[in-house]
């Protein structure tokens, strides 16, 4: 088995190993080349795709997004894990490829964080934590903006039977509307009001914003102007960047889901980044969520590993829910308090089980 960043010369058998896995059932695929963050090692932030062959067909792959955490302070090279996949999902005799790949990884880079995944008791959940990865859930939290919607239209409560049952009864009676107006002004009444303009890309207002912020963070991957134009670029729609003068910015984006699994036909405000003075928290929730209210987000979710932005969130009304977004550290991987840390839905993988039509910014 030979492990080795892919060439544009290996496209053949990167599709090859896709049909592959199509053939057996599975919507997992490697991804093609080329990358839109493609291999740039002057950037911020790239990509490479490390693959498994066995001298005539590519059986396993994974993608490196490289990066720069900074710890208390200090840069240090890491890479998020992206998009594990292995013809082991279909074929048992190669199952053993994506652990030569990962191997290979970690040796390339001692750092290494995946974040994502749905839940522990997915395949690449049990591989990491039997390999002896660190791990802890990023805590969710969520705020219904127009609660009759939520409650008849949240796929998640069909699944549990008492609680469907209590939701229709609270939106057929009325307490669902009443709440919700309540939640709203105990919101408004706990924010304070700042102007957020919206703007089409990061400006050098945003490195001042990452180097004054950095000592509130134990850890914190790079987001200065040129890192955060190549993960936000102006070219990707649904990103809505909002800059609050003198205090942060946050990404937001609006999603028209359809029959999704949890959110069923719901209009989705995700609260997707954002970066300020942790004391600061408050007033850039308060922004992202006033915009969202203002192009009719049924409900607003976020995910962060901050205590502080935990805090910040719990202070405007979110609800804090059960969490299916998990942050996994390789065993080489430095130690660092996950609660200190600034982990949030626009890291690695967050996006991609948020995958509905964007709602376009007005």
């Amino acid at each position: 088995m030979i492990v080795h960043f892919a060439e544009d010369s290996d496209r053949p058998k990167l599709d090859r190993f896709n049909d592959r896995l199509r053939e057996g059932g599975r919507i997992e695929s490697i991804p093609r080349l080329p990358d839109p963050l493609a291999n740039d090692p002057d950037l911020p932030v790239f990509r490479r795709l490390l693959v498994a062959e066995d001298g005539r067909e590519v059986r396993a792959g994974v993608l490196l997004l490289h990066h720069r955490m900074f710890l208390n302070g200090k840069p240090h090279r890491f890479c998020f894990v992206q998009m594990p996949v292995s013809e082991g999902l279909v074929n048992r005799a190669h199952s053993l490829a994506i652990l030569r790949v990962i191997k290979e990884a970690m040796a390339y880079e001692g750092f290494l964080i995946s974040l994502g995944v749905g839940s522990l008791d997915e395949g690449w959940a049990r591989f990491v934590v039997s390999q002896r990865w660190r791990h802890a859930a990023v805590p969710f939290l969520f705020l219904p903006l127009r609660m009759n919607r939520v409650l008849r239209g949240l796929r998640y409560l069909e699944k549990r039977s008492g609680l469907a049952a209590l939701a229709r009864a609270a939106a057929l009676s009325g307490a669902g509307a009443l709440g919700g107006s309540a939640l709203n002004a105990y919101r408004r009444w706990n924010s304070s009001s700042s102007q957020a303009e919206i703007v089409a890309e990061f400006g050098d207002w945003a490195d001042g914003v990452f180097a004054a912020s950095l000592p509130d963070y134990e850890a914190v991957a790079q987001r200065d102007r040129q890192a955060l134009d190549l993960l936000y670029p102006s070219s990707e729609q649904r990103f809505v960047r909002l800059h609050v003068p003198d205090v942060g910015w946050v990404v937001v984006s609006l999603l028209a889901m359809r029959d999704h699994k949890f959110f069923g036909n719901l209009r989705v405000g995700v609260i997707v980044d954002g970066l300020g003075r942790a004391a600061n928290a408050t007033t850039l929730l308060a922004a992202a969520t006033d915009y969202l209210e203002r192009h009719d987000a049924d409900l607003v979710v976020a995910n962060w590993s901050h205590a502080d932005w935990v805090r910040a969130s719990k202070r405007l009304g979110f609800f804090r829910g059960p969490s299916n977004y998990f942050v996994f550290l390789a065993p080489s991987s430095p130690h660092f308090d996950l609660s200190r840390a600034h982990f949030t839905r626009g890291d690695s993988d967050g996006m991609v089980n948020l995958r509905p039509s964007p709602i376009a910014p007005d």
